[in-house]
C-alpha cells in the first residue's frame, strides 16, 4: 500500500527526478527532518520502528504535496489523487 499510494506515483513519466531541499526554507527543514527521523527509525531500529518510518515518510510527503506552486493531478493505480510537484 505504501508503494502504491506514496512511491510509484513518484516514478511515473513525467514525475520529478529529485528535489533540492533548502534548510533555509522552513516548510523544506520539516521535510528534511522527517526524512532523517525516518532514517534514523530505520538505522536504530526500536521497537514498532516500521509504523514510526512509515508516518515520517508520509508526513514528508504529505508536506512536499502541500508545497506545490504547480500542480498536475493525475491518478495511481489506487485512483486517489496524488500532487505532481514541479519547480519547488
Amino acid at each position: 500500500m505504501i508503494w502504491q499510494k506514496l512511491i510509484r506515483p513518484l516514478l511515473q513519466p513525467g514525475a520529478p527526478a529529485f528535489f533540492l531541499l533548502d534548510e533555509a526554507v522552513p516548510w523544506q527543514k520539516q521535510v528534511l527532518i522527517f526524512l532523517r527521523d525516518a532514517w534514523k527509525e530505520v538505522a536504530d531500529e526500536p521497537f514498532d520502528y516500521e509504523n514510526r518510518v512509515r508516518y515520517h515518510l508520509s508526513a514528508a510527503l504529505r508536506l512536499l504535496s502541500t508545497q506545490c506552486k504547480y500542480r498536475k493531478k493525475y491518478k495511481n493505480v489506487m485512483g486517489s489523487f496524488f500532487c505532481h510537484i514541479f519547480n519547488l
